[in-house]
């Protein structure tokens, strides 16, 4: 994939995006998004780096994983 080519993401990931910060409602937790490709996301935690495959992705974002807004952003950790 050439650098400036956008991936090619499941529908309902289409707005997902590198630097998107996400929070995971359901465990009171943060990830960043570090990288996006055509296979699947990456995900930082302040901690650890995950690559989660797209089909697993594409079950909980929007269901438990949601981009914070300048509202929720007061409660992010430091690393966010």
């Amino acid at each position: 994939m050439d650098s400036n080519e956008k991936p090619d993401l499941p529908p309902g990931l289409d707005d997902l995006a590198v630097g998107d910060v996400l929070r995971d409602r359901q465990h009171d937790s943060y990830f960043e998004v570090s990288s996006i490709d055509d296979h699947g996301v990456g995900l930082y935690d302040g901690e650890t780096d995950f690559y989660v495959p797209h089909a697993l992705f594409a079950t909980k974002y929007g269901a438990r994983l949601h981009p914070i807004d300048e509202a929720e952003s007061l409660d992010a950790p430091d690393w966010v």
